[in-house]
């Protein structure tokens, strides 16, 4: 939705979050809930962007200098991550907002992972419940494509510098040597609110009314968040957070059971009571009967997402087997001279080989002509009946006549050094 005002409070309120601020400025809220994104996802098929829950840099940046003058903004979160460049900048307006003397808290509502636990650490005061999530690791980078070793090293030298800046973040919320920290990047750190508090990422432990249920899809590739499917993007979740079809027998002290968010989301999945368990799709194909339209958003949240990675593969593809093409068609017009008419038509089209297997064609074709012409040769001169005719030749012993063999061994010599010359 447009950002706007309704009477004397600023109002903004976007899919995946919301902001909200009094007349006077003096407290605001920020609802950060999502994937962090440059820009948001296009629809291909309704020809307008995706309208689902995205944390966009263009909205965000709107919003935040339109309350930037609050004395107070209290930021509720549950993100994934994302985006690091998006991040980085959401961080770095969020501090200049503290700078300036606005005091800001964070709450995990559910997640804060990746990007998100960078935004979170902006926060002078971090607030969690024991069953949230915050996760840390090293940058992500997708690679397409063929490169040599230096263009990988520069692809690693952009991520170190993302890491660095990270590193910074997460330094300056825990006051941890950079070298623990790290380490904890470079392992993917899982912390529940708990786990967090003790390695100083989260400030307080809070008691939520509603409690947060987080449990792993089956390939621990996404998240199911109080209900809400939220996919990692490249993370894989710890063998320590239980899957969604054994989310009835989490114990208590995980606050990690799968729920549906409501009666009208239960209507969306199918229930099993035998055994007491609930189940509920753990890959795409068993989404889409379950829930087609939940299903559907899945798969086009993941074609936006990498539209452009897919097309820049794609298009890296046509063009190595364009030049794959050429590079056969100019080594076989290099022995064109060598090889008949029939055999290089075949090769080119009809047949398409490599100029390799094109040449042992042409050599086994010239032995079978070989071959043929000489026993035509035999047959001709067995025909002939020269064999009848004698000739008459000095022999070493001095005698004048010439055996049959002889005669015989001779024409054929002769039809054989006739061929090598040929």
């Amino acid at each position: 939705m447009p950002t706007k005002n309704k009477g004397a409070v600023y109002f903004a309120e976007h899919e995946g979050y919301s902001v909200r601020a009094d007349a006077d400025m003096e407290t605001a809220e920020l609802v950060l809930y999502g994937l962090v994104v440059k820009s948001r996802p296009f629809d291909y098929d309704t020809n307008k962007p995706t309208e689902e829950n995205y944390i966009v840099e263009s909205e965000i940046l709107d919003d935040l200098k339109a309350i930037s003058k609050s004395r107070k903004l209290d930021i509720k979160l549950n993100s994934c991550g994302g985006s690091c460049t998006v991040a980085i900048v959401i961080y770095n307006k969020l501090r200049e907002m503290v700078t300036n003397g606005t005091q800001i808290t964070c709450t995990v509502d559910g997640v804060a992972m990746s990007a998100g636990s960078h935004i979170m650490c902006a926060a002078d005061t971090v607030r969690a419940s024991e069953g949230s999530l915050i996760m840390i690791h090293k940058s992500l980078a997708p690679v397409f494509g063929y490169y040599n070793a230096d263009e990988l090293r520069k692809v690693a030298q952009t991520n170190d510098a993302y890491d660095k800046v990270m590193l910074a973040a997460y330094k300056r919320k825990t006051g941890k040597e950079e070298a623990e920290l790290l380490s904890m990047m470079s392992a993917e750190t899982f912390m529940t609110g708990k786990e967090a508090k003790e390695q100083g990422f989260v400030d307080e432990l809070v008691e939520t009314s509603d409690e947060v249920k987080i449990a792993a899809s089956a390939d621990k590739t996404a998240l199911y968040v109080s209900g809400r499917f939220m996919p990692l993007y490249g993370a894989t979740c710890p063998e320590n957070i239980p899957v969604v079809n054994n989310a009835p027998n989490i114990t208590a002290a995980h606050h990690m059971a799968l729920q549906p968010e409501s009666n009208e989301g239960n209507a969306n999945r199918s229930n099993n009571n035998e055994g007491g368990k609930t189940t509920m799709a753990v890959n795409l194909a068993e989404l889409r009967k379950e829930n087609p339209e939940l299903a559907a958003r899945v798969e086009e949240d993941y074609k936006a997402e990498h539209a452009d990675e897919n097309k820049t593969a794609m298009d890296a593809a046509v063009q190595k087997a364009l030049a794959d093409e050429r590079t056969r068609l100019e080594k076989i017009e290099a022995i064109a001279g060598q090889v008949s008419p029939e055999l290089l038509a075949d090769a080119k089209y009809k047949n398409p080989c490599t100029a390799e297997e094109l040449a042992y064609k042409a050599m086994s074709e010239n032995a079978r002509k070989g071959q043929s012409f000489l026993n035509d040769m035999k047959a001709d001169y067995s025909g002939s009946g020269v064999e009848d005719v004698h000739a008459v030749a000095p022999q070493a012993d001095g005698s004048t006549e010439q055996t049959k063999a002889q005669e015989e061994a001779e024409v054929l010599a002769a039809i054989d050094e006739a061929l090598k010359e040929g």
